[in-house]
């Protein structure tokens, strides 16, 4: 790697996601932060939300609703924006206009770069709609990373969705304008009858055909109905009829995990079990408060180094953030992968930015750039710690499985890490790094959790039980010597 390259990836998590914010998109940046994390709030009032619940979750839903109608429209105007400008990009490319073409490059990337927050935005509501489980979230994704946004989509998805959404207890979310939701083209749920659905838009014959015939094929789970009904289809019709059962078994797959805790996992491909349910995390966000409070006050920079193994730095401009951060791993001897909290907009699968348990102007001080956080985790402190809190709960060794993908594992030193759950090897994936990263989850509490499942905490209940049959026996036996002492004396 030359110089300059490795200064652009120092440099990188320091630099804003966008580099400039005109005041309409900021103006709507900031409704938008109101309407999903404070209206049902603001709307009902704080002191009035145990009186009366029903009232506050339609007015919560309420917000929910306008934002994504806001959204929805924001996403379609700057898609067909986009369309046109990709047009006059290959006119000004035949006309060899390097300036004019470089021009719409940049604002095509403007206008992704803002499509891609506004999306994360509807990641926030559907996060909060599934209580923030990690395993849960991590079910609605494929492996294949389609992403099928588009303005006929999004039409088709916002009339179905009006009718959908005029129960002020039920929300109902468009698939397409999330990231991750590869799973069906509306997500529904009931917040009082607890139901989470996932439903299928489909328009023409042929479509409705197959997709009533792929139901009953699964539903009756009839050995010979496929047989039956695809041996006279055509071999363009049987790959869409295969295709529209595919959607739908997944989409039941999906329900059934989500609503049930356990299920087949189509991303990874196993059966999985939620334990997300049991978890109750801590978090270090007050760390982030204090810091943002500080700098707000006219400080230039704030750190914070958690449970030994995360480090932190919070600045007011991007050089100080750059200088001051490298500088402090330099002399702190700590190495990791540096992020800025702001890599959520790009990381599917990690906490949206508006989920963090903190105030709307310090989200959106982040989001603007005008507060940055940046935070690393180091991998090595992490396993000496776990270690030193249980001893021998984490082991490493070089993966050699192929069927592990070892981008997706935490190492130290190109070693995986794992822990030992009833004699199996159960890797650290990435979804920890996220926890702690993303989530403001700290440290010790996912070695807590780890340890909670591990065959250590079995070791070390075995060690505690015979300790106490020890100390019961020991117990007994002076009972007994004190009653036959009493017996002589008598």
């Amino acid at each position: 790697m030359d110089i300059e390259k490795e200064m652009q990836q120092k440099m990188r998590p320091f630099l804003p996601i966008k580099r400039v914010f005109d005041n309409e998109f900021i103006s709507l940046v900031t409704e938008l932060i109101f309407l999903i994390r404070s209206y049902g709030i603001d709307k009902v009032g704080f002191s009035n939300i145990k009186k009366d619940y029903k009232l506050f979750i339609s007015a919560v839903h309420d917000g929910w609703k306008k934002a994504q109608i806001k959204i929805s429209h924001n996403v379609i105007n700057k898609l067909s924006e986009i369309e046109s400008l990709e047009i006059k990009k290959k006119e000004f490319h035949r006309q060899k206009n390097k300036d004019a073409k470089q021009e719409c490059i940049n604002k095509i990337n403007t206008l992704k770069s803002e499509i891609l927050i506004l999306r994360r935005f509807i990641d926030s509501i559907v996060w909060t709609i599934l209580e923030d489980e990690h395993s849960t979230i991590r079910r609605l994704p494929l492996d294949d990373n389609l992403d099928n946004l588009s303005i006929k989509n999004l039409k088709e998805a916002i009339q179905t969705l009006e009718e959908i959404n005029s129960n002020p207890f039920t929300i109902g979310i468009s698939s397409d304008l999330t990231t991750f939701i590869h799973t069906g083209d509306l997500l529904v749920r009931n917040y009082f009858d607890g139901t989470l659905s996932i439903v299928e838009l489909k328009t023409g014959k042929k479509n409705l055909e197959f997709c009533d015939a792929a139901n009953f094929s699964l539903h009756s789970e009839c050995p010979i109905f496929d047989e039956q009904y695809t041996k006279e289809l055509s071999p363009v019709d049987l790959k869409h009829y295969q295709r529209t059962k595919k959607q739908l078994q997944h989409m039941k797959d999906v329900t059934t995990t989500i609503n049930t805790g356990e299920g087949y996992d189509h991303f990874h491909k196993q059966t999985v079990k939620i334990q997300d349910n049991n978890y109750i995390p801590n978090y270090f966000s007050e760390k982030i408060m204090d810091s943002w409070r500080r700098i707000s006050l006219g400080k230039l920079w704030d750190i914070h180094v958690i449970d030994e193994c995360l480090f932190i730095g919070t600045y007011k401009n991007v050089e100080m953030g750059f200088v001051g951060f490298n500088s402090w791993m330099k002399v702190s001897n700590f190495n990791g992968t540096v992020f800025n909290i702001n890599d959520s907009f790009k990381l599917k699968l990690t906490k949206p930015l508006l989920n963090l348990n903190l105030p709307n102007e310090t989200i959106k001080d982040i989001l603007l750039g005008e507060f940055i956080v940046v935070l690393c985790l180091d991998t090595e402190k992490f396993y000496n710690e776990a270690n030193k809190i249980h001893p021998g709960i984490l082991k490493r060794k070089r993966v050699t499985n192929s069927k592990l993908n070892t981008m997706d594992l935490v190492t130290v030193n190109e070693e995986a890490i794992y822990s030992e759950n009833n004699g199996q090897e159960i890797y650290l994936g990435t979804g920890f790094l996220s926890r702690i990263i993303f989530d403001f989850q700290r440290p010790k509490n996912i070695i807590n959790w780890i340890y909670k499942d591990s065959d250590v905490k079995r070791r070390d209940n075995r060690e505690k039980n015979k300790k106490k049959k020890i100390t019961q026996n020991a117990k007994k036996s002076k009972s007994k010597i004190a009653k036959l002492s009493r017996r002589k004396q008598n």
